[in-house]
């Protein structure tokens, strides 16, 4: 039961740390679910130079051919009675030939309009039809490309897509809620970035880019109940679609939307989920290391102009996760990537590194100042008090574990040093000045967190250097 609670809660809680924003989306009240969308298959360097199709046995009769209106009905220009075709495309003319054996079937030369091919059936049962191992619902585009190639698009309804996206974005086999809830923010995502790859001839890719869509060959009757269950509705906020990004894990906590992209969406916010540490999801913990060396030889692929870096260590946001990466090289010249941007820099197939998510520990090996991402934000009993008359940290959020080797501060990551003689007190820096105590409480957004013990003070306040040159 704790497993399906985190996972509906983890598609309700909103938010991933792979797409973008965009654009917000007509109100709900003008949306259909006869609302076509085009799915980009294949194109760009997977173009193909030609491409079949292939009726379902016991469902399919060949296809009319034509092309989509501006108001996206379909016009036909001719009907072909083979099942399996294969179309091709030179200059403005389209090729369509039978492909076992080759025999030509129809020639078409456009003016300004794309081909479609819309699959036909005899007795009224909804077609499908095989391309490149995969069953689809729906028609098919062919976008001509510059070199010849074509881009093969599936144009489909809105709720024949979303039954094409939940046998991949999520197990057939799970509950029925949990499928609901992802068929709910599969639908509301798709109608809120239906202008991504426009450029394209499309609307949304295939990949993880978009959302994972590979048809209805691993459809079952409880991924469509799901989608059926749904039909229509869609997660909104002042009567419009929502960007409802979503992940299959998320390390403990989602982020506040501007602290990854750009836009503050009131939504989008930073939430703890205490549930995921129950389950066995996939890419929920990974380590990777990355030397000095290959750190620089990064960053100048990347088209910096600087010397050997020396040092590097990251800036976290009051949620536990990478706000900034900070690297400076042996000239004293300081490269900062924020915010998705600090994810992204680091990911490199060459050294095999694939950073996931925003959700990670950047550290020195040999001076670990955070040795889980469980540190950031695990809370201590609410039995905790902090005395106000001794010390002030309104303006310097902490999150905090007790006895780890440091504490984060608004003036980044702090070092905890040894305690002071045998008094058993220890300084603190805060607000107003540095304070000798007995006992330290750290702060977060969520209230008091825990404790720690050990000397923070003014020499502190410099991020220390490398010391191992592996990170």
């Amino acid at each position: 039961m704790k497993r399906l609670f985190a996972i509906v809660l983890s598609f309700l809680l909103l938010i991933t740390l792979t797409f973008s924003s965009y654009a917000a989306p007509m109100p709900v009240g003008e949306l259909s679910s006869r609302l076509l969308i085009r799915v980009g298959l294949r194109y760009g360097e997977n173009a193909l130079s030609s491409a079949n199709l292939q009726n379902t046995v016991g469902y399919g009769s060949g296809y009319k051919v034509g092309y989509y209106d501006p108001s996206d009905n379909f016009i036909p220009l001719a009907q072909i009675d083979s099942t399996e075709i294969t179309i091709r495309a030179s200059g403005s003319t389209y090729t369509i030939s039978n492909t076992t054996s080759g025999t030509m079937l129809t020639t078409l030369n456009s003016s300004g309009w794309t081909l479609a091919v819309v699959p036909q059936s005899l007795d009224g049962t909804p077609t499908r039809t095989w391309f490149k191992n995969n069953i689809y619902n729906g028609a098919f585009e062919y976008v001509r490309n510059s070199n010849g190639s074509l881009n093969v698009v599936n144009v489909i309804n809105i709720e024949d897509y979303i039954k094409g996206i939940l046998p991949y974005e999520m197990s057939p086999k799970w509950p029925l809620e949990a499928l609901k809830a992802q068929a709910l923010a599969a639908r509301s995502f798709a109608v809120y970035t239906m202008d991504k790859h426009r450029s394209q001839g499309f609307d949304l890719c295939n990949t993880i880019d978009c959302q994972v869509y590979y048809g209805v060959k691993n459809a079952n009757e409880n991924t469509d109940t799901a989608v059926e269950q749904t039909r229509g509705m869609y997660i909104t906020y002042n009567g419009e679609p929502i960007n409802a990004v979503y992940h299959s894990s998320n390390g403990g906590a989602t982020e506040h939307s501007e602290n990854i992209w750009s836009r503050a969406l009131p939504y989008l916010r930073a939430v703890r989920d205490d549930f995921e540490s129950q389950t066995n999801m996939t890419n929920k913990s990974w380590n990777y290391e990355i030397t000095l060396s290959e750190l620089t030889s990064l960053l100048r692929a990347r088209g910096n102009d600087i010397g050997q870096i020396v040092h590097a260590y990251a800036e976290y946001t009051e949620s536990g996760n990478v706000e900034k990466l900070v690297f400076i090289d042996n000239n004293g010249k300081k490269l900062e990537y924020e915010k998705e941007r600090a994810r992204s820099v680091l990911k490199n197939s060459d050294i095999g590194i694939n950073v996931r998510s925003q959700r990670f520990i950047f550290e020195d090996k040999a001076n670990p100042r955070i040795n889980s991402v469980g540190e950031l934000m695990t809370p201590m009993s609410r039995a905790a008090y902090l005395d106000q008359s001794i010390i002030t940290v309104t303006d310097t959020p902490v999150l905090a574990y007790p006895d780890t080797k440091s504490v984060i501060t608004s003036y980044g990551m702090l070092p905890m040093l040894s305690g002071l003689g045998s008094s058993g007190s220890f300084k603190v820096l805060s607000s107003s000045g540095i304070y000798q105590v007995n006992e330290v409480f750290t702060v977060g957004g969520a209230g008091i967190i825990g404790a720690v013990h050990g000397t923070i003070d003014g020499s502190a306040l410099s991020v220390p250097g490398s010391s191992s040159g592996t990170f």
